[in-house]
């Protein structure tokens, strides 16, 4: 266990000295070809986007904003690009401060690029955090095209980064769950937790056709209290299917799509509110 832990903390230490060279790089090949400085921060990030996502959580509400625009949002991503960037040696999340801002923009490969920004530190997607120090207040001031309130911290861009370390859940930013409300004579049982593979049978007691989504979240049990477990924001469920008057089905869930899970007491919940329990070592 002990060489293992050595191992990781090498390859970490690795990684931040591969950044750093990177990032050195790739400020002095910016420097020689167009005189500019860029951070690369968002250098994952299509230089033809035209649409952002804006987010900002004050310890209350989580505000998304949204705009499609090619003037105002390079504008945007220019300003960003151009801060001078520091990598974190010792970040941790005891170093989160309200207010908590996000970012989501197209990548060069269709996928989003996310980023989250708190008390002058910037944390990517990929979990490498740098100091960065910037007015976001100036962000909220634009002339964005449409504002949402997200219901809970989990939507928020690398919530996980943000809730999860060292094996262990942070309850400060995690959103605690609202009742379930599950579809009356509709019946689930556990059937077994097998290589991150959830088995449950769901019965349909009505006299006539059941139809639900595929779609399930998942819950952490902390002193007695069900919270939202952050998901990847690669993950999305479309799929639907029917069970059909008085019928059972077995319905197989992959829970790895959460990645590594800290051990505890969790509950998968489906998108119709049908919930069953298991303990994840």
């Amino acid at each position: 266990m002990i060489v293992l832990l050595v191992k990781r903390v090498k390859l970490l230490y690795f990684l931040k000295i591969l950044a750093s060279v990177l990032f050195v790089l790739n400020v002095t090949s910016c420097a020689k070809d167009t005189n500019l400085f860029s951070n690369n921060l968002l250098g994952g990030s299509s230089s033809n986007a035209n649409s952002l996502w804006f987010y900002h959580y004050n310890g209350e509400n989580i505000y998304q904003y949204f705009v499609q625009d090619d003037i105002l949002v390079q504008e945007i991503l220019d300003k960003l690009d151009s801060i001078p960037i520091i990598i974190a040696e010792s970040w941790s999340l005891d170093n989160i401060a309200l207010p908590i801002y996000g970012l989501g923009v197209v990548g060069e490969d269709g996928w989003m690029v996310y980023s989250a920004w708190s008390n002058g530190y910037w944390i990517t997607q990929d979990g490498f955090v740098y100091e960065f120090e910037f007015d976001f207040k100036t962000l909220e001031k634009q002339n964005w095209m449409d504002e949402i309130i997200l219901t809970s911290f989990s939507m928020f861009p690398n919530a996980r980064l943000l809730t999860e370390e060292n094996g262990r859940w942070n309850t400060m930013l995690l959103t605690p769950s609202n009742i379930l409300e599950p579809p009356e004579y509709i019946l689930v049982n556990f059937i077994s937790l097998e290589n991150e593979i959830i088995s449950i049978t769901i019965r349909n007691d009505r006299d006539y056709d059941w139809v639900y989504n595929v779609g399930f979240t998942l819950q952490v049990l902390l002193d007695d209290v069900w919270y939202n477990v952050p998901c990847p924001p690669s993950v999305f469920f479309s799929d639907i299917f029917i069970i059909p008057a008085r019928e059972e089905r077995v319905r197989t869930y992959w829970i790895d799509l959460y990645g590594n899970l800290p051990s505890g007491v969790y509950r998968l919940v489906t998108y119709d509110q049908l919930s069953v329990e298991f303990y994840l070592e």
